[in-house]
């Protein structure tokens, strides 16, 4: 599968405790069932804290309700108390990816930072070179693309996001690991989207 990413996507690095604006507070966290699975075997006294927080919301997901507007496992160095005792792969789903945010076309997948990120925005505003984005192919197999792809990628090669190939035509410069200047060749593929297919 075609995965294209922003070129500063690779430098980001959470600012933890010195952001100025924590992830952790004001929005309830889903946790994963998988993790809230772990939380219940976790011993000690972490192991308590857990399962005497972990509630379900009105859908019926996992979550730690906020204590104060903040997460109760944020500490009052702004770190959290599951990544510093457990390490980053105890936290939930949300947490390990956040603020990396997915998106699933079928045939191509677009991965991005979320602007709200005070390190994200350093990154997308802290250069004034021109943005590029980088593709590479994943050994994931790709997925029928939805019906209002062939629609969505012409009219985003007109705004300049990129040549786009559908409905026959080919995607030029879809190599695996190439980068690609916003609004030239190689902004987004669709890959069996009409049976078009990226040259490469």
């Amino acid at each position: 599968m075609l995965t294209r990413v922003p070129d500063y996507y690779e430098a980001f690095h959470c600012l933890a405790g010195a952001c100025p604006h924590t992830c952790c507070e004001k929005w309830e966290v889903v946790v994963d069932e998988e993790t809230a699975r772990r939380y219940q075997e976790t011993p000690g006294s972490l192991g308590e804290r857990l399962r005497e927080a972990l509630q379900t919301d009105e859908e019926g997901d996992f979550c730690f309700p906020l204590r104060g507007g903040r997460c109760p496992f944020l500490n009052r160095e702004n770190l959290c108390e599951i990544h510093r005792i457990l390490g980053a792969e105890a936290t939930s789903l949300t947490c390990r990816t956040h603020p990396r945010f997915i998106e699933e076309y079928g045939p191509f997948r677009e991965v991005s930072l979320c602007a709200s990120c005070p390190a994200a925005c350093d990154l997308l505003l802290g250069s004034t070179d021109p943005l590029s984005f980088l593709e590479r192919e994943t050994a994931e197999p790709e997925e029928p693309g939805d019906p209002w792809l062939c629609g969505l990628l012409p009219l985003r090669e007109r705004m300049g996001w990129g040549r786009a190939g559908c409905a026959g035509a080919d995607a030029s410069g879809a190599g695996g690991s190439a980068s690609s200047p916003a609004g030239a060749a190689g902004g987004i593929f669709a890959p069996g989207c009409g049976g078009a297919n990226p040259a490469g």
